[in-house]
């Protein structure tokens, strides 16, 4: 999170497609090799988020695809209830599939888990505090050019 565009670039190389997020953000989408699929989140020329559902890549030293959850409990802490944005408090459902956490105050990190098979992480969501607080609501509004 916070790294340049050109680290990015210089990293991965190009991506294959980009494609807007609901925060108004460019996902820059690698996906030519399924087995090492990653999202990342680009604003004036920074991450402000990543998603991967690949094993190659960890949310950090002990957490990535595979990690059960109470493994994840343990080295990220309790998951977030809720989110608070101006006033309003956005209460998290289904935390059997996934986990929202709060790291450090520098990015929520959303831990998603396949309930039939022991609770095992299979992706996860990272968002800069900012780019999430910045989200009108909890779902963004509708833009015009993703109608």
């Amino acid at each position: 999170m916070g790294a340049s565009l050109e680290n990015i670039i210089k990293t991965f190389g190009e991506p294959d497609r980009i494609d807007l997020s609901k925060y108004g953000f460019d996902w820059y989408i690698y996906n030519k090799d399924l087995l090492r699929y990653i999202q990342i989140g680009i604003e004036n020329n920074k991450v402000v988020g990543v998603f991967t559902n690949s094993p190659y890549y960890k949310l950090n030293e002990n957490v990535g695809v595979g990690t059960d959850n109470l493994s994840v409990m343990k080295n990220l802490g309790e998951p977030l209830k809720y989110v608070l944005k101006g006033n309003t408090y956005y209460m998290m459902s289904d935390m059997e599939k996934h986990m929202l956490f709060n790291i450090n105050n520098d990015y929520y990190a959303t831990v998603f888990f396949d309930i039939a098979d022991n609770y095992k992480t299979t992706s996860y969501l990272l968002i800069d505090c900012e780019t999430e607080q910045s989200l009108l609501g909890y779902y963004g509004k509708l833009r015009r050019s993703l109608e």
